[in-house]
């Protein structure tokens, strides 16, 4: 089965790291399902995350079930094996409050990275979009960006076994995640500014990266990040990830009443039940807003005289 580079990559990290080490000597056909059960209890003692070991136990899944297809191995020991159950939702950190989000924004105007953060927050965008951007994805007399790609750094490993990263551009991620934005005055505002530092220093294309090197190579999204936590450390910012701009977006946009739809859209989400799966429970505006609605549909003249004659309840002795 064909994969995106990015993904052959994470397969090859998770066989050293967390396989070869346990069954890379080991004979196939040799393996019970008591090797892999002691190989389980020995990942959760390190202690990995259940998504961690998940990862793990499904690549070996993978590499047994091969062997079984090609005639290798008569059965799998893997395969009554079940993976480790998940909390229901995924893992979404803090986002800034309204309150944060106004804070960060205004001191890191003028900045290098004041580019990025508006990007996550304005747009959702992640950081491999971000790092991404060329210039001819913007149509800035019309006011959008479109995403047409995204960069990640990953791990390559030689022929001595030692891992060294480099960039890989991808296709975005889905087909809901290749999206036209459309740009805010404050991002308008800071291309502008990007585009005039560039050519300062002689590194503008009209087909380039809008964060370009000296080589006129894309920087890394490790810089990015890098800067990104020195920015929020010297301002004595609450530290989030670079990704939880994007949940901030998300939570900021379901704060000012925008419809669920849009977000989802603009968010890159392959519908809004994954917008809803991700971020429903936790906007308790959602629910404030639902019951206000209903109570304001319900409000009659003669409710609104009965709600006034009602009396505080009377305290508990004691209490």
């Amino acid at each position: 089965r064909k994969v995106r580079k990015a993904t052959a990559v994470d397969y090859e990290y998770r066989y050293k790291a967390h396989i070869e080490p346990t069954f890379g000597r080991r004979q196939l056909a040799a393996v019970t399902s008591r090797d892999v059960t002691d190989w389980l209890k020995v990942l959760e003692n390190h202690p990995y995350s259940k998504t961690t070991i998940n990862g793990a136990l499904q690549l070996l899944k993978a590499i047994f079930k091969a062997a079984v297809a090609h005639r290798k191995i008569p059965f799998s020991p893997v395969e009554g094996i079940e993976m480790y159950s998940n909390p229901e939702t995924p893992n979404v950190k803090s986002p800034w409050t309204r309150e944060e989000t106004l804070a960060v924004l205004d001191s890191c105007r003028g900045q290098f990275i004041e580019l990025p953060i508006l990007l996550g927050v304005l747009l959702t965008l992640r950081m491999e979009e971000v790092v991404g951007l060329k210039w001819n994805d913007l149509d800035l007399e019309n006011g959008t960006v479109t995403i047409n790609r995204g960069l990640r750094e990953v791990g390559l490993y030689d022929h001595s076994g030692k891992r060294h990263y480099q960039i890989v551009e991808e296709a975005p991620k889905t087909f809901s995640s290749g999206r036209t934005l459309f740009l805010t005055h404050d991002l308008y505002s800071a291309l502008l500014a990007q585009r005039e530092r560039l050519e300062t220093e002689s590194l503008y294309q009209s087909a380039g990266w809008v964060f370009a090197t000296k080589g006129k190579w894309p920087v890394r999204p490790s810089r990015v990040s890098r800067l990104y936590r020195e920015f929020l450390g010297s301002n004595g910012h609450r530290k989030i990830r670079f990704h939880d701009l994007r949940h901030t977006a998300v939570h900021l946009s379901f704060e000012a009443g925008v419809p669920i739809e849009a977000i989802s859209q603009d968010a890159g989400h392959r519908d809004i039940n994954t917008t809803k799966l991700i971020y429903g429970r936790r906007v308790p505006q959602l629910s404030s807003k639902r019951s206000e609605a209903i109570q304001n549909y319900l409000h009659t003249p003669e409710r609104e005289t009965a709600s006034q004659e009602f009396l505080p309840l009377p305290k508990k002795e004691g209490g």
